[in-house]
């Protein structure tokens, strides 16, 4: 409130605004009349407030304050199996609207889960591949120390240190 005179007397007047977060109910002036009486009725300020909020179909809701007033948040997640389709925060401005639409919670695509269960698949496979893989390498030892070179033989003989990578790999 800003008076022209503290005094209050006649033909004074006085005006109006209020703080951010609340919004001036009334007349933004008033004046005294001859009567002692102010012309209009003294205005007062509310708090800003936004369009209340539900929680979405398949999802929760947390808001710092339950009149959902300016500079109060909500935050928003869905329930196993579904995806957030918006903004996890949403803040109430001076204006007395949501920074941003109400999120929705939607369905899960499938091919998530293929997806998912594809990775694990691919995993297993590559277990059961090496699996396979040393399998092959041992019995290809086994057959290798059946075999003698002979002397005769233009084949060099390997040297031991393929054998002994073998060995470390079984």
């Amino acid at each position: 409130m800003s008076c022209e005179d503290r005094s209050f007397s006649f033909t004074k007047s006085c005006s109006f605004r209020c703080s951010p977060g609340y919004h001036l109910v009334g007349p933004s002036r008033v004046t005294c009349t001859a009567a002692a009486e102010w012309s209009e009725q003294v205005p007062h300020c509310e708090a800003v407030k936004c369009p209340l909020l539900e929680e979405p179909e398949n999802g929760r809701m947390n808001c710092t304050d339950s009149l959902q007033a300016f500079n109060s948040t909500c935050s928003f997640r869905c329930n196993p199996d579904f995806l957030l389709d918006g903004h996890k925060i949403l803040t109430c401005n001076r204006r007395g609207t949501w920074t941003e639409k109400k999120p929705t919670c939607r369905a899960a695509p499938v091919s998530a889960t293929v997806v998912t269960g594809g990775v694990a698949a691919g995993g297993t496979a590559l277990v059961s591949g090496l699996s396979l893989a040393m399998w092959v390498m041992k019995k290809l030892k086994q057959r290798a120390s059946k075999f003698e070179l002979n002397s005769s033989s233009e084949v060099e003989a390997p040297l031991q240190v393929y054998k002994n990578s073998i060995d470390s790999l079984i």
